[in-house]
């Protein structure tokens, strides 16, 4: 079977929503880039050789892309770029309604990893010792 490359992405909005001035965003872009955010998390988190979920090891390919890419939001390789964008749009969201983060921010599995992250970097009490 041949390698699956992801879906192609349009640039998406800044923090505050909104992308190219306009705050109307059509259904069918809400949901590629929500699927775009969930395939990064996913890929990230599955350990799996061969996986199912569609994309997969694309994405998985566009990670390992991204932890050594010195190009950063300019690169050419478009998957790298706009999972960047989507990325940097997830972490800086401030919208407690925002279409992209929001069913993101509502699972529970990721709340619990997003407030593990916020903890400060504590020594196991037998190894301060």
């Amino acid at each position: 079977m041949a390698d699956q490359e992801p879906p192609q992405e349009q640039p998406i909005m800044d923090s505050s929503g909104e992308r190219d001035g306009s705050r109307d965003v059509s259904e069918y872009r809400k949901r590629q880039l929500q699927l775009h955010l969930y395939l990064l998390f996913h890929a990230h988190k599955c350990k799996l050789r061969v996986c199912n979920v569609n994309y997969c090891k694309a994405m998985k390919a566009v990670l390992v892309h991204m932890g050594t890419c010195k190009q950063k939001m300019d690169c050419t390789m478009k998957p790298c770029a706009s999972s960047r964008k989507i990325l940097l749009h997830y972490k800086t969201c401030i919208k407690g309604d925002c279409f992209l983060c929001l069913p993101f921010r509502q699972n529970p599995v990721l709340q619990n990893a997003r407030r593990l992250r916020r903890l400060p970097n504590r020594r196991h009490p037998a190894a301060a010792a």
